[in-house]
C-alpha cells in the first residue's frame, strides 16, 4: 500500500480496494487447416477437415483421436463460415448472472481475446497467431464445468480455430 494510503488507513480514513487484475484464459486447443469445418453442440465441438480417406472429425477436448465424420450434422451448429471483413467480432453471454462481452480483434499482427463483465475486463489473452477474426462463440464445449471460448478465424488461405477456457476466478 503507498505510504499516504497506509496513514489514511491508520487515520480511519476511507479503506482503498486493491485494483483486481484480468485472469489469463487458458489455451485447450488450436487447429488451421485449409478446409476447416468448426461444429459445436452444448457440450462438444467437432472439428472436420479433409482426410486422405474423406472427411476426418477431431473432437479434441474429448479425445486426440481423428474418426470419419458423421454423415449427418443433426443436432450440431456450424460456427465457422464466411469471415466478414472487420477488425473486431464479439459476443454477449451471462456470467455469474451478470452481462458479459467476449470480443477478439485488435492488432491483426496478433489480436487479443478480451472478456469484460459489466464493463470490468476480467480476462484476456493474445490469440495466439496473427490473424483476421471471424466469430466468437462462449459455452459449454467439453465435459469439463467452466465456459470455453471458440474463436474461429483466418489467415490466407488457412481457417483456424482456438478455444479459450476461462478461468474460474473469472467467472
Amino acid at each position: 500500500m503507498p505510504p499516504l494510503l497506509s496513514v489514511l488507513a491508520l487515520l480511519g480514513g476511507p479503506a482503498v480496494p486493491p485494483a483486481a487484475a484480468a485472469q489469463p484464459l487458458v489455451a485447450a486447443y488450436d487447429l488451421a487447416a485449409a478446409e476447416l469445418a468448426v461444429w459445436w453442440r452444448p457440450g462438444d465441438l467437432m472439428l472436420v477437415t479433409p482426410g486422405t480417406k474423406g472427411l476426418e472429425a477431431r473432437r479434441p477436448l474429448v479425445d486426440g483421436d481423428i474418426h470419419p465424420a458423421p454423415a449427418t450434422m443433426g443436432g450440431w451448429t456450424r460456427l465457422d463460415g464466411a469471415c466478414d471483413p472487420v477488425d473486431a467480432v464479439q459476443v454477449t453471454f451471462p456470467l455469474a448472472g451478470k452481462s458479459a462481452v467476449a470480443t477478439v480483434g485488435g492488432n491483426a499482427a496478433l489480436p487479443a481475446v478480451h472478456v469484460l463483465r459489466e464493463g470490468v475486463l476480467v480476462a484476456q489473452a493474445p490469440l495466439g497467431q496473427p490473424a483476421r477474426p471471424c466469430a466468437i462463440h462462449v459455452g459449454e464445449a467439453d465435459g469439463v464445468p467452466g465456459l470455453e471460448l471458440v474463436v474461429t478465424w483466418s489467415l490466407g488461405s488457412l481457417h483456424g480455430v482456438t478455444v479459450l477456457r476461462l478461468p474460474e476466478l473469472a467467472q
